[in-house]
């Protein structure tokens, strides 16, 4: 197949040629995302803000801070887990508070933005229409890389504005928004590369992920021994972390993640001039001419779809529960000098010992993790159906229950099973660290699983989606997740009824092992599940495959 652009003049010069039609793509770009956009860059300044607002009236006194601040430095779990802290003032503290997760929150969006506009427009067909136009080879990936950097840009500038609103040093703020930013530069540029070795957009964002995770373990490593680690220097991570916000800023730090934008930038268009469109530099591993005894039915297969993605997931729930298992005696006594964080371990049941209640609350905030994982795989068949697969399949003599049942009952095996590795972890580890192995694994395991009938609610609301209504089952099944997230936190906010929070199958779980357990709510969640999963299987043996 050329790929050659059609209509171009002549004696235009190669790289107006490549480039042609980049403007018109950046304005379809912004076009497309003119509400996912916003959402990315407000919710990231306003999450940074909301923080950043909570810790400035939480310590009253620099002794206070100072003796936080020790805490944490002589921690090397927080240390590996969050990062360093340059200082006990209130924007240092600041700083290392919001730090991980608004690093993480922007590389995410970088290569995840990156890849939706590069390759799955190919892996849709997109791109090779508008190839058959007046349209160059890379304008679509310069536009996709231009989009993402300057919303990457006005996130952090926003960030920046919102935290001089609060009284904190102007020069502190910009640094830790340029931080956020440089985050979003350099991922976004490594989303880039990843997009040009693979012929799926799946893989494309695998490798994006992998590539975050070792830069993240990297200053992890190099970060949990305190100091100037050189293996802190070998990732973007300990780069953002170095550029020192309120705690005499180092700007010339921000030049290392420019420099590899513009290197990861330059490596994606050299590479995107090596392939066909709709290939990869990475070809696909053919299978097997016959399939195994372990591909005979519908489950089965759904199984293999499944296995892979499910085993990265344990592996984040398995880290999170050993550290979560080694940093709680340390929260706790953390907890012990923050009342809003008392207030909302009272509100989840930690009444009883103060390291159950941080349990509850960890546990709680993973729960919706598991929840994440659930919705992914009960919205495998949708993808399916949508790439074609499912058509073919289903004029086999494969029953439409047995094939969309069998998705939603790995969704459930699998949520139960990342729920049982996040509680053997946790127990494991405090366990050792407390001197009770035995009774931390019993305990643990229990308050973890014990949220699996609340996960399982939300694979059955995604199954009646899918079923009944297919074009919202996306957007509608992670809606309704995120607001299971905001009716907890609208529930905290001074004057509001705490009863509206309720209203999440996750609240309705007794907070193990802080509280009591209760049958009788878990049993009505069972059956709530398994309703909206009987009924997605009705509605979707009643519409057309589309």
């Amino acid at each position: 197949m050329s790929t050659a652009p059609l209509l171009v003049p002549r004696h235009a010069s190669f790289a107006e040629s490549a480039f042609a039609g980049t403007w018109s793509a950046v304005r379809l770009i912004l076009r497309r995302d003119r509400i996912l956009l916003p959402v990315w860059i407000l919710g990231l300044a306003a999450i940074t803000s909301s923080t950043a607002a909570g810790v400035i009236g939480l310590y009253s006194s620099a002794a206070d801070r100072q003796e936080w601040a020790d805490g944490v430095a002589g921690n090397p779990m927080e240390l590996a887990l969050v990062g360093p802290i340059f200082g006990s003032t209130s924007g240092a503290i600041i700083s290392w508070q919001v730090g991980v997760r608004s690093l993480l929150g922007a590389a995410l969006a970088g290569l995840l933005m990156v890849i939706r506009h590069t390759r799955t427009e190919e892996e849709t067909g997109r791109r090779e229409l508008l190839g058959s136009t007046p349209f160059g080879r890379h304008a679509q990936l310069a536009a996709a890389l231009l989009v993402t950097v300057a919303a990457s840009c006005l996130a952090g500038l926003l960030t920046a504005v919102a935290l001089a609103r609060l009284g904190l040093p102007l020069a502190g703020a910009l640094a830790l928004g340029g931080a956020i930013a440089s985050m979003g530069l350099f991922f976004a540029g490594v989303g880039a590369v990843t997009a040009q070795l693979s012929v799926g957009a799946g893989s494309a964002r695998g490798m994006a992920l992998i590539v975050l995770a070792v830069a993240y373990v990297l200053r992890a490593v190099g970060d949990a021994g305190g100091g100037d680690s050189p293996l802190s220097w070998l990732s973007p991570f300990g780069w953002a972390h170095r550029v020192r916000p309120f705690a005499g800023e180092r700007w010339w730090v921000l030049l290392l993640p420019v420099i590899a934008t513009a290197v990861l930038a330059g490596v994606a268009i050299a590479l995107s001039a090596r392939r066909d469109i709709g290939g990869g530099l990475i070809a696909s591993r053919e299978g097997p001419a016959t399939a195994s005894d372990s591909l005979r039915g519908p489950f089965s297969l759904a199984w293999r779809q499944h296995r892979t993605g499910l085993a990265g997931w344990a592996v984040g729930f398995c880290c999170a529960g050993f550290a979560l298992g080694g940093i709680a005696l340390s929260v706790t006594k953390q907890a012990g000098q923050s009342e809003q964080l008392q207030e909302l371990i009272t509100y989840l049941g930690g009444e009883g010992r103060p390291v159950d209640g941080v349990f509850a609350l960890f546990v709680y905030i993973l729960a919706l993790a598991a929840g994440a994982y659930g919705v992914l795989a009960a919205l495998r068949p949708h993808a399916e159906e949508a790439s074609g697969r499912a058509e073919p399949m289903l004029a086999a003599p494969v029953g439409r229950v047995r094939w969309l049942g069998g998705h939603l009952l790995i969704a459930a095996m699998g949520s139960a099973a990342l729920l049982a590795v996040l509680g053997l972890a946790t127990g494991l580890t405090y366990g050792l660290a407390s001197g009770d192995v035995p009774g931390e694994l019993a305990r643990m395991p229990a308050a973890a699983l014990a949220y699996a009938p609340a996960v399982w609610v939300m694979i059955g609301i995604t199954g009646v989606l899918y079923g009944v209504t297919p074009r919202a089952a996306t957007a509608g099944a992670w809606t309704i997740l995120v607001l299971n997230v905001l009716v907890f936190l609208i529930a905290q906010v001074p004057g509001m009824n705490p009863s509206i929070a309720y209203a999440s199958p996750f609240i309705n779980v007794p907070k193990l092992p802080a509280a009591a357990l209760s049958v009788s709510p878990l049993a009505v969640l069972v059956l709530i599940a398994a309703v909206l999963a009987a009924g997605g299987l009705f509605g979707f043996t009643r519409r057309r495959i589309t």
